[in-house]
């Protein structure tokens, strides 16, 4: 399962297109931009503090040693970056197998595989591109508009079609309301079948994320040219947008339970960083409640393990200016915040959990190299992957 959260002011403004396995101090060349918002301005929000409700028992890690690969039980499949090559990595088989090849020129986006493992879908500046695993065949949709994430339906997928830019309106602001999305699910088996989800106008929005049943869209909400105001989430069934889970509290990315009737947020940060607790609501925003609070940590990227029974984050410290990423470390938290694991000190970052939910990846920066490992919050112990040097890993899902 990916990870759907990546970092927040400038790399959340891009995270339908931007790479997600980097460390805070290392972005991979392939990335790219979002027109408009290149001088974008975010606020700080004036929030209110919340308590831990709760005294969470911490779970101190022993010394974890990698386990030997010739015990390894992992499954499925890994796609990664490496060399202007997308791979992927069985495995089982330990075997890599080539996908296709980008350039920094392409500015490869959001990657991934759908649930079933028969399909890879990838966005680059201008194209989306889906590979059908299976038989080999490719797609180029230039109409689609941009990848959002796959459907629960073998051979679909959500894409979001923007009509108008900043660009468009430079010259009058005033009309920038009428820059709009269509949500659309693509059917790769029958494109007669394609279908228009919702339409949603009211100005500059960049999409984070779609629940696989279609039913919820997130966007980060801009005005162009000016500032970014938090994220906000719609029901599309009803048209709806939802409102603030709490006077004050501005949400952030959101992450979304395994049977979609939760999500996880921290709070929006505008101009810099600060200490966030780290929260779970109903997706309705009733019953709010803190999971996690550290004073100095700032929890990104959260992602709930597809067992629904872990949420693992990186924890960002960040300089007295609030400005600059120190460092990075990994926790996992149950969500009712009774019980936390702190899996990594230092300078690593979450990048998926396996599609069983029974072990999370996640990458070390040792010694200036990228390390990845998977780890078993069942048995406490990690495995090193044996993957190219420079590899970025993006996400990890079941073989066909």
């Amino acid at each position: 399962m990916k990870k759907i959260i990546l970092a927040t002011v400038v790399v959340s403004m891009v995270s339908l297109f931007t790479l997600s396995a980097c460390s805070p101090s290392e972005v991979p060349a392939v990335e790219t931009e979002m027109p408009g918002l290149a001088n974008t301005v975010m606020p700080e929000p004036t929030l209110q503090v919340v308590t831990p409700e709760a005294s969470p028992t911490v779970v101190v890690n022993e010394e974890l040693q990698p386990s030997p690969t010739e015990t390894s039980s992992l499954r499925g499949q890994v796609a990664l970056v490496s060399n202007g090559t997308i791979w992927l990595y069985n495995l089982e088989t330990e075997s890599l197998v080539e996908v296709a090849t980008v350039s920094p020129e392409d500015k490869l986006g959001k990657l991934e595989i759908s649930e079933d493992g028969n399909w890879l879908a990838y966005n680059t500046q201008s194209t989306l591109f889906v590979h059908h695993l299976s038989n080999g065949d490719e797609y180029s949709l230039t109409e689609a508009g941009s990848f959002l994430g796959w459907s629960d339906q073998s051979g679909q997928f959500y894409s979001v079609l923007s009509h108008g830019q900043c660009e468009d309106i430079f010259d009058s602001l005033e009309d920038q309301d009428l820059i709009n999305y269509d949500v659309l699910k693509v059917n790769l088996l029958d494109s007669a079948e394609n279908d228009l989800l919702i339409n949603i106008s009211g100005g500059l929005r960049v999409p984070q994320m779609i629940s696989e049943d279609g039913a919820w869209i997130s966007f980060l909400n801009c005005r162009c040219y000016s500032e970014c105001f938090g994220y906000s989430l719609w029901h599309i069934p009803s048209e709806a947008e939802l409102g603030q889970p709490e006077v004050g509290l501005i949400p952030g990315p959101f992450s979304f339970s395994p049977d979609y009737r939760s999500v996880t947020f921290s709070r929006f940060m505008g101009l810099g960083f600060e200490a966030s607790p780290l929260f779970v609501a109903d997706v309705n925003f009733d019953d709010v409640m803190t999971i996690y609070a550290d004073e100095g940590i700032y929890p990104e990227s959260p992602i709930w393990s597809p067992r629904g029974d872990w949420i693992a984050f990186e924890g960002w410290r960040v300089d007295s200016e609030g400005f600059d990423i120190i460092d990075s470390r990994i926790i996992l938290v149950k969500p009712d915040g009774g019980a936390q694991i702190l899996l990594e000190e230092s300078n690593a970052d979450v990048i998926a959990w396996s599609p069983q939910g029974d072990h999370l990846m996640y990458m070390l920066e040792e010694g200036g190299e990228r390390s990845y490992y998977v780890y078993s919050p069942d048995t406490r112990e990690k495995e090193l992957l044996p993957l190219p040097p420079g590899s970025f890993v993006l996400d990890w899902e079941n073989l066909p």
